[in-house]
Formats: structure tokens, C-alpha cells, sequence
């Protein structure tokens, strides 16, 4: 037998737990079923649901149902579907057999690897809070060589209603996969869930997150197989640490980081900038490494010795001639590569030989951490500082090429760029290209209006910040040029205030009766009309909304801990203590710092915050 052991977070073997009886998960051991036409044939997915109860597949590979009565004709078929020389039901005549096959693409052609899904809508939906035991036992045959990693993949995902997969691609999840992995025998699995929103409905098969399991052209069929499957409430457990709070799966930023290149130097003669042959031989060898990595950028920092004067022109008239000759040769673009005319102030050696005074006559290359994007919005706005319009814009439309979506709406909010909002290109082009951005999702125009309200919300408060990280910042430079730096006109109390009651008041207009959800207008958006609620002190229009954030909470579609804050600043507002624990105010023990407003029940606070998975 062949164990694969990996750190055991989601597997509970053998809690002290209590269980009441009802599965809410129907015909879990499979026992129920229509006769089946032939033990190997392939059911579209209406067939499947008719034949088996309560079941249904999710337009992947074919999930097969081994019914032990028909031993005799699976194993005539000589295919390895439903092989009972190999593996009997946990339980009872049935098993469910799954399936992945790393060599299938998609029904789109876009995507190696499919695997079988089983699919079910629960007897009633999880309730909120509470929390339930995911149990399944499973059978692993042994996987084909090289296949071996997919096992890890294998486990299943909530959903607030019925997931569709029209392609038959592999599906997002990750969060619930066995950590454990045995070969060759029978074992349960085992998860606890606190449901964080409304979930009744569950897909079991394999799902990917920060990676992927393995595909090859090979074609082979790695098979498990699932029995007696369960989901049940506790009443009560004493292993708080493994519970997951849990409304959807939400995908990991991705690092995009290039792998590590090696720089280049070169040196120069004294008092010089021209490039030797030994230095263009050394540019030579670095492009090529360049030109592979893309998104890889440079900091290119010129140096002289301390023998004449103007050193900081010299330096910089080398980092020109290295940049000329990497952009002219070898069409490396000067936006991936920061120039920094160090010339002496921090020497490679000392200047009182001849060999240091060598090594301080050169300009280095060496790489720098951060996205290319963010040096093309640095390089952006020098050409507007310098009154360069038409490279402004050149290097606009790269950097709208290159940028995350959530970046493009915050350059329309920059006030260094404000020069360029006269020029006809601005709407015609920029603007135009950041709202299409918004078109993949069902109500665009609704999602790039709160984006706009939410980032004017926020011009006083906290999007100074965000702005200066759009480009590639150099403290020892930059500190110094205020230009750098984002300012708004910040007006006074009343004035904000005002502010934010007219954006609130144009936000009601527009959404009405109703709140925003995240899959229709995307987080941020919807986070958006969370912040310009948040900033009002109408306590009717907050109770108004309360409500429907809190059905969209439960829908999955908002985030509890906006609907929990939004809760206890009603609270404090009308003169109640606060439930949740989100107000605080300034200590009347301790001079600047801050406590929380009086609590509802403070014994009860982690159990009302678990409750909302916020803890």
C-alpha cells in the first residue's frame, strides 16, 4: 500500500463531536437508482439526474455509477470502469467511480486536465453560524506514473445555488482538498464548515487554487471512487481551530514576479561616457536575458570617480549612452530601466587607488523587485511634469495595456495627470479604454459609477496613497521633488460632509431600493457603496439599507464585516451599545489612543463575530 502523508489541517479523523442523524446530502450512499442501461455507458447529464436520484454531473468527464449486481458485465467490458477486482463499495451494492484525465481539453479547447463532477442541492440550506462535518469516504487507485499530484486536488465546493459549467473545464476551489492521501484502501475524510452565507449546493471532484494538477498527452484515466458522503449539523465540537468559515471560493492574487536575472557592468575611461567593446559586449549578453524575461525591470545606477568635477552630469551621460545602446541595438524600451545618477556619493570603492577608482567609472545594471507597470506609470509622469504630451500618452496607452484592471479607474482620480484632461485624447482614448474594462461584468455601467463614487469618496481619506504606489517610488530621489507627491484640496468638516451627503444622495438615486452585488459590479465597486453609507449619519437611511446588505451578505454577494459594522454604527448612533466590536473612539483613560464604545454583551462578542466568519 502506498501512503502519501502532507500537513493534516482539514482532516478530522475521529473528533469529539455529536451528531444528530439527518444527512443533508440525499442518497448519499448511492443505493437509490434507476436500472442502468449498461454499467460502462456514458450518460449525458439529464440522463444522469433522471437515473439517479438527487444527483447530477457538472459537464466534465462522466462520473459512473458501480452498481455491484452487474460485476459480471463490467468486467466483460475490459475498459477498467467500475473494476470490482480491484475495489467493492465501502457500503451497501453502490460506489460512485470519478475520473481525471490530464490529457482532455475542455469542450472550448482552452484548458488541459478534466475532471468528473457530482453534483447536489442539499435537503435545505446551510444555516448561518451553525456548524457541519463534511464527511466522504474515499478509494484511491494507484495513479498512473507522473499523475500521482492530482490526488491532492480531489475534494469539494459550496456554492449559494447550482454552478454551471458549460465548457467542462476544471473548477476554481481549493479550499477544501484532503491533505491526506492513501492508496489502495477505503478511508474517511472529514471537514468542518461554518457557512458564512446562504450555501446549498455542493460539487465533489477535483478543483484547482494557487496551482494545478498535473496534464500530460498521454491520455490515461486516473479513477477514485466516493461512498456513503454526508453533511451533517453539530450540535456541538470542541475543535474551534479546524473549523473554516466559509461562504465562496475567492482565487489568490497571483505573484508575478520574473525569475532572478543577472545584471551587467560596464566601465569607462576617465572623464568619459563612451561605451567600450568590452561594454557593449557585456549589454549584448545582458539583453538576451532581458528580452526573455519581459516583465522584468532595472535599476541603472552611473558612477564616477572623484578625479575632476560635474560628476553627477558624467554619470548621467553614461546610464545615457548604456540606455541608447540597449534601446537602439537590442530594442530594449527605456521604461523598464530607473536611472539613478549616483556619481560619487556612494562609491563601489575607495577613490584612492587606481583599481577603485576603476570600478566607481562604471554604470551598473541589477534588477529591481515590482511589475514592469509600475515603471511605465513613473515614466508616464515625467513626460507630463516635463510638458511632454504626446509621449505621455504613448506611455499611457502601454501602461493601460499592461496595468490590473482596479489600477486604470485610479489613474482617471490622479492629479499629476490633470494636464492631460484638456487634450481630446484623454476621453477618446483613456477614458474609453478604462470602462471597457468594465464590460465583462453584467452591469457595467452601474459598476464603473460606484468605482467613481467610491474613489472620490475616498480623494480625503485614503486614495492619496494608492496613487503614489501606481509607479515605481526611489526615496533617495524622489523625496526631495514634490511632484511626486499627491495632493488634494481637502476642504473642512462641513465642506466633507457635505460632500458625502451629496454622493450618498446620488448613490440612493441610482440604486434605489436595492444593494449592489459583488458578482454583478465586481468588490471594489460594491465596496464602494459600503464606504459612502458608511460616511453618512442618517440613521434612516442606514436602517433602510441594513437589511438588504444583510440578504446580500447571506447570498454571498457582500462581506459580513461591512453589514457587522454598518449594525454597530446604527447601534452607536441611536445612544445602544455595539454588538460586533467595529466602533471605537478616542480613550477617556489614555490620550491618543483609541477603545471600543460600550459592547452589547462582551461574553457573547467572538460567538456573534464567528457567527459572521469575521473573526
Amino acid at each position: 500500500m502506498l501512503l502519501f502523508l502532507c500537513s493534516i489541517t482539514l482532516l478530522l479523523i475521529n473528533l469529539p463531536i455529536s451528531l444528530p442523524a439527518q444527512n443533508l446530502l440525499p442518497n448519499g450512499g448511492f443505493e437509490t437508482h434507476a436500472p442502468l442501461d449498461c454499467i460502462t455507458c456514458p450518460m449525458t447529464e439529464q440522463k444522469f439526474a433522471a437515473v439517479i436520484p438527487h444527483w447530477k454531473t457538472a459537464n466534465g468527464g462522466y462520473p459512473f455509477l458501480c452498481d455491484c449486481k452487474l460485476q459480471t458485465q463490467a468486467a466483460a467490458s475490459n475498459v477498467g470502469i467500475c473494476d470490482f477486482s480491484k475495489v467493492k463499495p465501502h457500503s451497501g451494492c453502490n460506489m460512485m467511480e470519478m475520473e481525471y484525465t490530464p490529457s482532455c481539453l475542455d469542450q472550448n479547447h482552452e484548458n488541459r486536465g478534466v475532471p468528473s463532477y457530482l453534483a447536489t442541492r442539499l435537503t435545505a440550506p446551510l444555516e448561518l453560524g451553525s456548524v457541519y462535518e463534511f464527511s466522504l469516504w474515499l478509494y484511491i487507485l494507484p495513479p498512473f506514473p507522473g499523475d500521482e499530484e492530482y490526488t491532492r486536488f480531489i475534494g469539494f465546493n459550496l456554492y449559494p445555488d447550482v454552478i454551471r459549467n458549460p465548457a467542462g473545464k476544471m473548477l476554481e476551489g481549493g479550499t477544501f482538498t484532503i491533505d491526506t492521501v492513501i492508496i489502495g484502501q477505503w478511508y474517511q475524510v472529514k471537514w468542518l464548515v461554518r457557512p458564512v452565507c446562504r450555501l446549498q449546493y455542493v460539487l465533489f471532484g477535483l478543483f484547482y487554487g494557487e496551482d494545478r494538477p498535473p496534464v500530460n498527452l498521454n491520455g490515461f484515466h486516473n479513477r477514485y471512487y466516493l461512498d456513503d458522503v454526508s453533511i451533517r449539523k453539530l450540535t456541538e465540537t470542541t475543535r474551534e481551530d479546524v473549523i473554516v468559515p466559509y461562504c465562496k471560493y475567492t482565487p489568490a492574487e497571483k505573484d508575478d514576479s520574473p525569475p532572478e536575472i543577472a545584471g551587467s557592468a560596464c566601465f569607462f575611461t576617465p572623464g568619459d561616457s563612451t561605451l567600450s567593446e568590452s561594454a557593449r559586449s557585456s549589454l549584448d549578453s545582458f539583453a538576451q536575458r532581458a528580452r526573455v524575461n519581459t516583465s522584468a525591470i532595472f535599476m541603472v545606477s552611473g558612477r564616477t570617480d572623484n578625479i575632476g568635477t560635474d560628476h553627477q552630469a558624467l554619470a548621467q551621460a553614461r546610464i545615457k549612452s548604456t540606455l541608447d545602446y540597449l534601446e537602439s541595438v537590442h530594442k530594449l524600451p527605456r521604461f523598464r530601466f530607473f536611472a539613478w545618477p549616483v556619481g560619487i556619493d556612494i562609491p563601489l570603492a575607495e577613490n584612492n587607488t587606481e583599481a577603485g577608482r576603476a570600478l566607481n567609472r562604471s554604470v551598473l545594471i541589477q534588477q529591481m523587485d515590482g511589475p514592469v507597470y509600475l515603471m511605465v506609470y513613473r515614466y508616464l509622469l515625467q513626460a507630463v511634469f516635463e510638458g511632454q504630451t504626446a509621449e505621455a500618452f504613448r506611455l499611457m496607452n502601454i501602461w493601460l495595456h499592461l496595468a490590473p484592471d482596479k489600477q486604470k479607474m485610479m489613474a482617471l482620480m490622479d492629479p499629476r495627470l490633470s494636464p492631460l484632461h484638456s487634450d481630446a485624447r484623454w476621453n477618446a482614448q483613456v477614458l474609453k479604454k478604462v470602462q471597457a474594462c468594465y464590460q465583462k461584468l453584467p452591469q457595467p455601467a452601474l459598476a464603473f459609477m460606484l468605482d467613481s463614487l467610491g474613489l472620490e469618496d475616498q480623494k480625503c481619506r485614503t486614495l492619496d496613497r494608492y496613487l503614489e504606489n501606481l509607479h515605481t517610488y526611489m526615496a533617495t530621489l524622489d523625496s526631495v521633488d514634490r511632484r511626486w507627491d499627491v495632493h488634494f484640496s481637502c476642504a473642512d468638516e462641513k465642506v466633507t460632509e457635505r460632500e458625502d451627503s451629496f454622493r450618498m444622495q446620488f448613490l440612493t438615486g441610482k440604486i434605489g431600493f436595492n444593494w449592489p452585488k459583488i458578482s454583478d459590479v465586481g468588490n471594489r465597486p460594491a465596496k464602494a457603496a459600503f464606504w459612502l453609507i458608511s460616511h453618512t449619519t442618517d440613521t434612516a437611511l442606514i436602517a433602510q439599507y441594513l437589511p438588504l446588505i444583510k440578504r446580500r451578505c447571506e447570498e454571498g454577494e457582500a462581506a459580513w464585516i461591512h453589514y457587522a459594522t454598518l449594525y454597530d454604527r446604527l447601534a452607536v448612533f441611536r445612544g445602544r451599545p455595539q454588538r460586533y466590536g467595529t466602533q471605537y473612539r478616542p480613550s477617556t483613560k489614555e490620550t491618543g489612543k483609541m477603545e471600543l464604545f460600550p459592547l452589547e454583551d462582551p461574553a457573547r462578542l467572538l460567538e456573534w463575530r464567528k457567527a459572521l466568519g469575521i473573526e
